[in-house]
């Protein structure tokens, strides 16, 4: 079940956001266990000090540890400085996501050949390995935090857009934004539901176990504000904040 506050041109006060936020870590599993939040890069802006504070809040006391890896795909690492500044969160563990080595990686599959024809409505029709970051593997629960806006490969950013291509291996990449680029930015972008580049990233996911939330947000592009936030599973949270972003942006 997704929650949400805020909507298409809100403006949300952080009194709101905090108050949210902690409702539902609150109703979270995570006494004793391990946490991961999965966050972006300095490319996609959020009040992410913000968020992150207020997660901060909910889950000292409760888990055996906390680690933020920032979803790089393939963009250039994060000095420590650029790292911290970024979370501004003292005391929270942030790790880039190390794509150039390969002992970052979990092997967790594999698409078929018959999956991604199925899936790219035709356009390709090879099978594909799907690598994730370990961190998301080997931790209890993984929670997504990022905002949904739209984006000229995939139609609309965030939800497992972080785990594929954020934490992904080099192959999943270079087939998704192949396809991508077969489609067309001009017909992708902005385009609602589930587009064939969205598809197979969540076919990807799926073969990703263990427990996954994911907190999305929607930004004003002009001031920065928060519109809406949207809590629950990745699917469920993206597809409500992507609701919104489709009308504000």
């Amino acid at each position: 079940m997704t929650a949400l506050i805020g909507g298409p041109h809100h403006r949300l006060d952080e009194t709101a956001v905090r108050a949210f936020v902690r409702e539902q870590f609150d109703g979270l599993d995570l006494d004793g266990r391990s946490l991961c939040l999965v966050i972006p890069d300095a490319t996609r802006a959020c009040p992410l000090p913000m968020l992150l504070g207020a997660i901060d809040e909910a889950v000292t006391g409760r888990v055996r540890s906390c680690t933020a890896v920032v979803a790089l795909g393939t963009h250039a690492p994060m000095g420590e400085a650029a790292r911290r500044a970024l979370v501004g969160v003292d005391g929270l563990e942030v790790v880039n996501h190390e794509w150039w080595d390969d002992a970052t990686f979990a092997a967790v599959g594999t698409l078929d050949a018959e999956t991604v024809h199925r899936l790219s409505d035709g356009r390709l029709d090879e099978a594909v390995a799907v690598r994730v970051n370990r961190l998301v593997v080997e931790s209890d629960v993984t929670v997504i935090v990022g905002p949904v806006l739209p984006h000229e490969v995939v139609g609309f950013s965030g939800g497992e857009k972080y785990l594929f291509p954020g934490l992904s291996g080099q192959e999943l990449i270079d087939l998704t934004h192949w396809l991508g680029a077969l489609i067309s930015s001009a017909e992708i972008i902005g385009s609602r539901g589930i587009t064939p580049v969205r598809a197979l990233v969540h076919a990807a996911a799926e073969l990703v176990h263990g427990e996954r939330h994911a907190l999305s947000v929607v930004v004003d592009a002009r001031s920065g504000e928060l519109e809406a936030v949207a809590f629950g599973d990745p699917i469920g949270s993206w597809a409500a904040a992507a609701d919104v972003a489709a009308e504000s942006h």
